[in-house]
């Protein structure tokens, strides 16, 4: 099994900086409204600890989540390319079927 993030560790801080800055600076821009401070935030508090729990959300789905699952299903598809690649390399000929069928009924005769 490969991990998202083998080869060049670079990569990986470029792709979660962005994600992660975005994140933060949303997050601490809802804070003060989810604590209830300000004007009317009986109104904004419910919006905000959603907001906060979607960006929350979103943020493990798409740094971690996403990057295992990607991984499962490449690590799947070349496994099934390897094995129907073996099951054609061990299989006769197959432009021949026919007078291999017809064969196996002249001998049956």
């Amino acid at each position: 099994m490969r991990w998202p993030c083998t080869g060049d560790d670079r990569e990986c801080g470029k792709r979660a900086r962005p994600i992660i800055m975005t994140t933060v600076a949303m997050i601490a821009g809802m804070t003060p409204i989810a604590l209830g401070l300000g004007a009317d935030a009986s109104f904004r508090q419910p919006m905000a600890t959603a907001v906060i729990g979607g960006l929350l959300t979103s943020t493990f789905l798409s740094l971690l989540v996403v990057p295992v699952i990607f991984t499962f299903v490449d690590d799947f598809e070349r496994g099934a390319r390897r094995f129907f690649a073996a099951r054609r390399a061990a299989s006769p000929d197959p432009s021949q079927p026919r007078q291999r069928w017809f064969r196996a009924l002249r001998r049956a005769d």
